[in-house]
């Protein structure tokens, strides 16, 4: 929030500058002046959020006007002022055009509960007219637009469509790192799956059993910088792998019965490092 405006929810599809990027703006608004104004929708700043903060810090009076126009018009303003000129990677590409889809698809579904509720009255005037046509199309696109076509429209790929729509429902803030370019958002799919990993290997069953068969996630050491653009690499860019010392913490001792035979599959690189783990395990 600055100058007493609040900024609108359709602007966060995009996110704010921070730093360097952010102290830039205000010195050359500190010395060349706003040259363009903050646009406003329903009284809050729709796009110009960077310009208004940048504004306070230079001292410099924010310009605004009213953008005329509709909930799902609004949402295809930002789009359009910001998408072409932020220079996002695909996975930043990929979270902003998440957003921008859950929300015409949430305004869509406002618009057809309000059309429900308006069928047992008389029928309205032409803007509720309007507005049903609108939404009605926001819908039929919505509806159009497929991961694999969404992914080309916006230089991304589908994975990473669908990671960030699946992100932006169960942890939304774990995009915030890859918004601000800390992380890269295959870095963060990885980081999921390897809690989701840990959180199965720490809940061990309570039985005790006669044959324990293990494909362990061993880690090789050779994990390095994990690019983006690797399609194979090491080990840890398809699974979450542990550490000895993490494999021999795990508590299989407790659900291997007196007589208990052990299969663990491991690899030749790794044929000696893989006794510490069967010893801790009950089976030396």
């Amino acid at each position: 929030m600055s100058d007493g405006l609040a900024f609108h929810p359709i602007a966060s599809i995009f996110p704010l500058f921070e730093g360097e990027s952010l102290e830039r703006l205000a010195d050359d608004i500190r010395q060349n002046g706003l040259r363009e104004s903050a646009w406003l929708f329903e009284g809050k700043i729709l796009d110009g959020r960077n310009r208004s903060t940048a504004c306070t810090m230079a001292g410099v009076k924010l310009e605004t006007r009213e953008f005329s126009g509709s909930y799902a018009e609004a949402i295809a303003f930002v789009w359009s002022e910001n998408f072409h000129r932020r220079h996002l990677d695909s996975g930043q590409a990929a979270v902003a055009d998440a957003k921008r889809v859950k929300m015409v698809s949430e305004y869509a579904a406002i618009v057809e509960k309000m059309k429900a509720e308006a069928k047992g009255r008389k029928r309205g005037g032409q803007g509720g007219k309007l507005l049903t046509q609108q939404s009605g199309e926001a819908t039929d696109r919505h509806a159009r637009q497929t991961s694999a076509i969404r992914a080309k429209m916006v230089g991304t790929n589908r994975r990473y469509i669908e990671a960030a729509e699946s992100l932006l429902e169960s942890a939304p803030e774990k995009l915030e790192a890859v918004e601000k370019g800390e992380k890269t958002l295959s870095q963060v799919i990885r980081e999921v799956k390897r809690e989701e990993a840990q959180s199965k290997l720490a809940k061990l069953p309570s039985d005790k059993f006669r044959v324990i068969y293990a494909d362990p996630p061993w880690n090789y050491g050779n994990s390095g910088i994990i690019s983006d653009s690797d399609n194979y690499g090491p080990a840890e860019r398809h699974y979450p792998a542990m550490t000895i010392a993490e494999l021999c913490a795990l508590d299989v001792k407790s659900i291997a019965g007196a007589d208990a035979v052990l299969f663990l599959w491991v690899t030749s690189p790794l044929l000696d490092e893989c006794w510490p783990v069967i010893k801790a395990w009950g089976f030396v």
